[in-house]
């Protein structure tokens, strides 16, 4: 355990702390101190999650979300809590945004014909409108990675033969009365693979075939649980979840009528698709 533990602390992001991250730790802190434990107290019960690894997340260090979630149950709140997810509908001052037609409030359920008068980058699912914050240089360089990758598979293997990729923003509308002017979920996957897609000048009508999700907080929890479900329902084929953190890529199997077939591949193996033919690469030419 030991050993482990300190594997994934030196997975942890080591450039210097953004403002956003600095004050990601002080509400761990906050979390922490709320149900008035030292940081030692706080390590043995996290389930393995040290002490300094503790102190380095509350001076803004990005956790893994694994710990994330540890640290929610030691600490006795939401995992919603801790990545400030529950913080949407507030300003600095802790009072409501005021609603109008650039900015969605957190009270009604909202279409697509909504989303089309917001300003800066959302998706709704189900109606619920989620803020979608400006992604750092991990995430991008390896949504720039799997692209390449992608495409070049695609290009050598598959020809021109209706597969395009599209990386965010690019809105992705999913209805299951097929009513796209009006659905009630748009989301803007990482990368999406697209064959004979239907498509407008605003973006994708239903669901690509691949989707690509690169983890980044605080949104974390929605790519691993309510986007999950969505890709499921919606006619996806094939999920990937990547962890830049953790160094790992999960490959999600949609297209069988039975279990999810899960493959979960770390930096030593070969990432494969089971949507794309013979594709198969070396996952550490993607993550390092």
């Amino acid at each position: 355990m030991e050993n482990n533990q300190k594997g994934k602390e030196n997975g942890m992001h080591q450039q210097e702390p953004t403002q956003k991250a600095v004050e990601a730790g002080l509400r761990f802190k906050r979390a922490r101190e709320n149900r008035q434990l030292s940081i030692d107290a706080a390590a043995e019960l996290s389930d393995g999650v040290s002490a300094s690894y503790i102190f380095r997340i509350e001076k803004g260090r990005i956790p893994s979300f694994s710990v994330v979630q540890k640290l929610a149950d030691a600490y006795q709140v939401s995992v919603e809590t801790l990545l400030g997810m529950d913080e949407d509908w507030e300003n600095e001052k802790g009072e409501e945004k005021t609603p109008d037609v650039n900015f969605p409030s957190g009270d009604r359920r909202y279409t697509y014909q909504d989303y089309l008068d917001w300003s800066g980058r959302w998706e709704l699912i189900h109606g619920v409108p989620y803020e979608v914050k400006t992604p750092d240089m991990l995430h991008q360089r390896m949504v720039a990675r799997i692209c390449v990758a992608l495409g070049s598979h695609i290009g050598a293997h598959m020809g021109n033969n209706g597969h395009e990729i599209f990386t965010a923003p690019f809105p992705v509308r999913l209805s299951s009365e097929d009513d796209y002017e009006n659905a009630d979920t748009v989301v803007q996957p990482d990368i999406s693979v697209v064959f004979d897609g239907q498509f407008d000048e605003k973006g994708l009508k239903g669901a690509p075939q691949v989707v690509v999700e690169v983890l980044s907080l605080p949104l974390a929890l929605n790519d691993r649980t309510k986007k999950f479900e969505l890709y499921q329902e919606s006619g996806v084929q094939e999920y990937w979840i990547a962890d830049p953190l953790n160094k790992t890529i999960e490959v999600y199997n949609f297209q069988g009528e039975g279990p999810v077939e899960v493959i979960f591949i770390s930096k030593e193996g070969n990432l494969r698709s089971s949507y794309l033919p013979n594709f198969c690469i070396p996952i550490r030419l993607l993550l390092e």
